[in-house]
């Protein structure tokens, strides 16, 4: 596999966010920094042996059990609902499925390149751990109203660019598991999102 180290400007700060051990952790085990986690090579020979397998009980055990995970939308004292710590990171997580787009048929760096040029917002855009799929990360103006700015961006990314985003991903405290992408988009400096969408999402 290539590999890139994508480097982080010197100055330029990082949101803290909750690691868990694995997808199945509810309490954290300590706080880093989101853009190490997203950019780090460290995965790279797991994923590769994940993107490789065709046998589902070995592609299980190891997103389940053998990759950290973080809450990108920043640091929690547990996954559960009665949490007391909740400190937003201003940065929230969508994923792109190509189950869900089959017209990418693979093109997952032009993808990149379509959504940095419509979307000033986009921090970061990497190859999902199957490689069939990006995780994106958006910096967002309105903590307070995750749910709301969550439905703005899936909603904006299927009428600019024709994609479709889960939309079973909205919750705060969503897990994203580590991966490796060799070419990543990558901008620390993206502007707030502004835009929200109410409706029947049952925004807080």
């Amino acid at each position: 596999m290539t590999n890139t180290v994508v480097r982080i400007p010197a100055g330029i700060p990082s949101p803290k966010v909750s690691l868990f051990e694995n997808m199945t952790s509810v309490v954290p085990i300590e706080e880093i920094s989101l853009w190490e986690f997203l950019l780090s090579s460290d995965y790279q020979d797991i994923v590769h042996i994940y993107r490789e397998t065709q046998d589902p009980a070995v592609r299980k055990e190891i997103k389940k059990f053998r990759l950290p995970c973080v809450t990108v939308s920043g640091i929690f004292d547990t996954r559960a609902r009665k949490r007391l710590v909740h400190r937003h990171s201003r940065y929230i997580c969508v994923d792109i499925d190509g189950k869900d787009n089959p017209g990418v048929k693979g093109r997952w760096s032009r993808v990149k390149e379509l959504l940095a040029e419509k979307f000033s917002s986009l921090c970061y855009a990497g190859l999902s751990v199957g490689g069939n799929g990006l995780c994106l990360v958006f910096r967002i103006a309105y903590p307070e109203r995750h749910r709301a700015q969550y439905f703005a961006l899936i909603n904006e990314i299927r009428t600019k660019i024709h994609l479709y985003a889960d939309s079973t991903c909205c919750d705060v405290t969503r897990l994203r598991v580590a991966s490796y992408d060799p070419e990543p988009f990558f901008n620390p400096n993206a502007v707030p999102y502004l835009n929200l969408i109410n409706k029947d999402y049952g925004v807080p």
